[in-house]
């Protein structure tokens, strides 16, 4: 495509500018080193976006090599999450977009390698378990089911009826039927996934208006509005609680991609759940959605979603 052949004539150009005859980066200020590494950092996302998985790992792979997570003066908690983001851009690149598995192991091993003062950076125990946010010592599994499952997955499936009738009479509520805001559009290869936030940032949006019985039931729980988990945090800042409907458009698919955090649990209540969904968490076999039945996983493992039917 000429706009990656284009991007990547500038990026090679402003690499040749600052690299020395020795081979070395020099900058005449700071300030250019920040430049430098964002132009890095964004031409990757750039890449990502053209769906031009190739380029964006060698862009990543120079992300890496010249340590831009570096360059704007991150404290070390930042730069642990930016270094940790671009291990993971390449283990999920190389692996699910590249076909290239020994290329995923090759940058796993380095991961888990990189140490700060004596500590593992990042502690993953395996290539499909690789967020951000990760806390070590916790039960690594992708799914979480029967007895393992949170206790707000029961409550959830025995209230379906309830709030299955509050969110069809919401379909039909003018400000909700149509347009819901798509949820991250970098995740999608194609088509939509939406979501309409009903507690999101510590507030209960204005759609608990519309639908007070269920916002009642949720705010009962304190899984999802009591304060997000406390702890030695790897990264010292926990991910918080939340709530939401989502929907999955026919056509579209979610790319693999990982959540933040290891330290919590995802619960999906199907509401209504047509043939065609399906929901892939770590390497196994893909799972799927059923209306009543609430499915529970680690999302902080790698995982994709995708819908092959006809109807919302």
């Amino acid at each position: 495509m000429k706009a990656a052949r284009r991007l990547r004539k500038v990026d090679d150009a402003m690499l040749r500018a600052y690299t020395t005859e020795a081979g070395k980066l020099e900058f005449a200020a700071a300030a250019e080193r920040i430049v430098f590494a964002g132009v890095l950092a964004k031409s990757a996302k750039a890449f990502e976006d053209l769906h031009n998985y190739s380029l964006e790992a060698a862009y990543s792979e120079r992300n890496l090599e010249f340590d831009t997570c570096a360059a704007d003066g991150k404290d070390e908690a930042g730069w642990a999450m930016c270094n940790g983001h671009w291990y993971n851009r390449l283990i999920i690149l190389y692996r699910h977009h590249l076909d290239l598995p020994h290329h995923a192991t090759y940058w796993y091993e380095k991961a888990v390698a990189v140490e700060v003062n004596g500590k593992r950076l990042h502690p993953w125990p395996n290539e499909y378990h690789i967020g951000l946010d990760f806390w070590p010592g916790l039960r690594s599994q992708p799914w979480w089911e029967a007895d393992d499952r949170p206790a707000l997955a029961p409550f959830l499936e025995e209230r379906y009826a309830t709030i299955k009738a509050e969110f069809l009479q919401l379909r039909k509520h003018p400000e909700y039927s149509r347009h819901w805001p798509q949820d991250n559009y970098y995740l999608t290869s194609e088509g939509d996934w939406s979501k309409l936030d009903i507690f999101q940032g510590g507030h209960w949006q204005k759609v608990c208006k519309a639908m007070p019985k269920t916002c009642k039931l949720l705010k009962s729980r304190p899984e999802v509005a009591g304060p997000p988990p406390a702890g030695p945090l790897a990264r010292g800042r926990p991910q918080p609680n939340g709530a939401a409907f989502f929907r999955l458009r026919p056509g579209s698919r979610l790319k693999p991609h990982t959540g933040p955090a290891n330290y919590r649990v995802y619960c999906h209540l199907g509401l209504v759940v047509p043939a065609g969904p399906r929901l892939r968490v770590g390497p196994g076999e893909p799972r799927e959605w059923r209306e009543g039945e609430a499915l529970c996983f680690d999302d902080s493992y790698v995982h994709e979603a995708w819908h092959d039917g006809t109807e919302d």
